[in-house]
């Protein structure tokens, strides 16, 4: 899973300096407003300079009604400076509450008036704000320029009161880019400004949060502790409500990358109360994701899942509030087929016990009426035999015998009766069991859905790509994995033994040494990631001391879009490319990853693609090509599979998967017979 710390560090880098007023200054210019009580310039300012204090106090709320007041007073009385001022103040304010549209649209419009009115303070100042807004939507490039012309036009004074987060901002998004000493160049020259002059003392807390995010991502853990400490310290001194509600955060993160997760899970618990007080869906968002790694740290893995499923809410509410609507209807979906099946299984129930009622009926009538047929004969016999005594003995003989055959006939009767409750108990034990079997596998499938990588995420590095991703049970024993690290994508297509429970539990094994070795080893070559996540399995199961021989078949690759180049290594599974109509199936080792090892050492092969052409790649698991079906219930093969994929790849990639979803069920089908035998993953992508 992605980790959130651009969110938690540098989100809330402010390029104006907030008032830090108490709040009984807030309420004595509220009474001022109303006293006043005029429409003019002077009304203008009370209104912008309280929606700011509000915003430093944290009550965002409060804010967001005096911009709106401000917006309204300075479009009717049409004092530009002042339009543009309190477009640029809610385009900020939106900004923190993550309304990423609404806060562009804001800061569009106040650049439109400070040009047009030539302010260049004012045409800084909504550089700085739109490029917050960019950095939140990972457009890195654009940021950059915006914060360059930003310097240049601070530069033309001499000890412009806003250099210093010129100099702060430009220091943030060369970190976000990966370039920590320039980064670090930057935010000390913001941290020498403001150690120099006394209003900006209370900004010196912004230069030490960005100046712990750096240390952080070089790993320098216990120098990033303590910047974050005296950023809290200054907060606290200067009365910063607004760092506040994202500062508790900030300092839990460091504590947890020292492995204090005591005060970790202390300050996280704090951050959260703050951001839900201010609103703050990023700040809400990135504090849950934290406690979730502490709780998961702490082995508290229920706990921890609550915390993951609260981040996914909030994260997709900030990205892309469509995205709960479906998973709501899929919910919905599994529902209603849950009852579907406990309705089925009800019925056929109830006919078993129908069945034996009815044969229980049958027994009856038919001893009933063999009871009276027998005593017709007696009467019969007796009838014809009364003169014959010699016959009477025979007759009471017979008699008993139907007396007898009367009781079997009741403790039949009886037993049947037993059995049927015995039945009935049972079938009601296997009814709680399968609930609670049921109840655990969706449980698990929540677990392994919280793994896998959004489409949004994906979407931000590599605009054009499908995954057809079908299990064969409501949980897979296949996966796909996606990171990006250091302008790199890294991408996979995992088989994991088995399938259904068993296979999803090697799937979040697999997925958290991915994880591991990529974003804490920070090894990026495909060969060299597959040689450490053998190494990993095998420790992790023991399989040098046990006749544990779980593994898994994958394939690998890493995007160099920059530089047009793509890295792959495969354990049993292939990379299929296509450049100029031309398809190329790059086969894996014969090895897999896992499993038995008889060689000393089992090293995987790097191979190296140029993709300065058009180029397609295709992912997958052996799923696909090994399903049987068609008229002959044979299998799809490899040499279909690279066929449909040869003829259609230059389609867009969601009528690829249609296609690819569509084949499948056809070839399925046309057996009349088969059903889906394996978990199914394809992944295709072009660069």
């Amino acid at each position: 899973m992605k980790n959130l710390l651009f969110i938690f560090f540098l989100v809330f880098s402010v390029f104006f300096q907030l008032p830090a007023q108490n709040e009984k200054k807030l309420d004595s210019l509220e009474k001022q407003t109303k006293i006043y009580n005029k429409e003019d310039s002077i009304q203008l300012k009370m209104y912008l300079t309280i929606s700011k204090i509000s915003l430093g106090q944290g009550q965002t709320s409060k804010s967001l009604e005096y911009s709106d007041k401000c917006i309204a007073l300075s479009e009717k009385l049409d004092i530009k400076k002042y339009i543009s001022l309190a477009y640029i103040d809610r385009s900020y304010l939106l900004f923190i509450l993550g309304e990423y549209p609404q806060a562009t649209q804001a800061a569009k419009k106040s650049i439109d008036i400070a040009e047009e009115i030539k302010n260049e303070n004012l045409i800084a100042n909504n550089y700085q704000v739109l490029g917050k807004i960019y950095e939140g939507q990972g457009k890195y490039k654009e940021v950059l320029d915006l914060y360059e012309k930003t310097l240049a036009i601070y530069q033309k004074k001499d000890n412009h009161p806003n250099l210093s987060f010129a100099y702060n901002n430009l220091g943030n998004i060369n970190a976000m880019m990966g370039n920590y000493q320039k980064a670090l160049d930057y935010q000390q020259k913001a941290l020498e400004i403001r150690q120099k002059n006394p209003e900006q003392l209370p900004n010196l807390t912004y230069s030490y949060n960005d100046i712990a995010y750096i240390y952080t991502a070089q790993g320098k853990y216990k120098e990033a502790l303590n910047y974050q400490i005296k950023a809290m310290e200054n907060a606290i001194k200067y009365k910063d409500k607004l760092y506040l509600n994202f500062g508790y955060v900030n300092l839990a993160e460091a504590y947890f990358s020292v492995n204090d997760f005591s005060k970790a899970l202390e300050y996280a618990k704090k951050g959260l109360e703050y951001a839900k007080k201010a609103n703050t869906k990023q700040s809400i968002a990135s504090s849950y994701n934290l406690l979730a790694r502490i709780q998961k740290n702490l082995k508290n893995y229920e706990k921890a899942l609550e915390y993951q499923e609260f981040f996914v809410v909030y994260r997709d509410s900030i990205l892309n509030e469509n995205q709960q609507k479906e998973l709501t209807k899929i919910e919905n979906n599994f529902k209603y087929d849950k009852q579907k099946k406990e309705n089925e299984l009800l019925k056929k129930e109830q006919l078993i016990r129908d069945a034996k009622i009815t044969q229980l009926l049958y027994i009856v009538l038919f001893s009933f009426f063999g009871a009276i047929l027998l005593v017709l004969l007696i009467l019969f016999l007796y009838r014809n035999n009364r003169l014959k005594q010699k016959n009477n003995n025979i007759l009471t003989e017979k008699n008993e015998e139907i007396n007898q055959q009367n009781e079997e006939i009741r403790q039949i009767a009886d037993n049947l009766h037993e059995v049927n409750e015995k039945v009935k108990q049972q079938n009601h034990l296997i009814t709680v069991q399968n609930e609670d079997l049921l109840g655990n596998i969706t449980y698990a499938q929540r677990i392994q859905e919280a793994i896998l990588p959004t489409k949004e995420y994906i979407k931000q590095y590599l605009e054009e790509y499908f995954i057809f991703f079908k299990p064969k049970d409501i949980v897979s024993g296949d996966f796909y994995f996606f990171q990006e690290i250091d302008n790199q994508c890294i991408f996979a297509a995992i088989d994991c033994t088995g399938h259904g429970v068993s296979g999803a539990f090697m799937t979040i094994l697999a997925n958290d040494i991915l994880n591991n070795i990529i974003n804490n080893q920070k090894i990026i070559q495909a060969d060299q990631i597959l040689n450490h996540l053998h190494k990993d399995i095998r420790k992790a199961l023991k399989q040098a001391e046990s006749t544990n021989r779980d593994g898994m078949d994958m394939a690998l690759v890493i995007i160099d879009k920059k530089n047009k180049k793509i890295q792959f290594a495969g354990a049993k599974n292939s990379l299929i490319y296509i450049q100029n109509q031309t398809l190329t199936q790059i086969k894996g080792d014969r090895l897999p990853i896992g499993g038995e090892q008889k060689e000393a050492e089992r090293l995987f092969t790097l191979h190296h693609i140029d993709c300065s052409v058009p180029t397609y790649f295709y992912l997958f698991s052996d799923g696909f090509q090994d399903q049987f079906g068609g008229e002959n219930r044979e299998k799809f093969m490899i040499s279909r599979f690279k066929s449909i994929l040869l003829e259609n790849h230059e389609k867009d990639f969601v009528v690829q998967k249609q296609i690819l979803e569509d084949t499948l069920q056809q070839w399925i089908a046309s057996s009349k017979q088969e059903t889906q035998i394996d978990d199914i993953l394809v992944i295709g992508a072009k660069i």
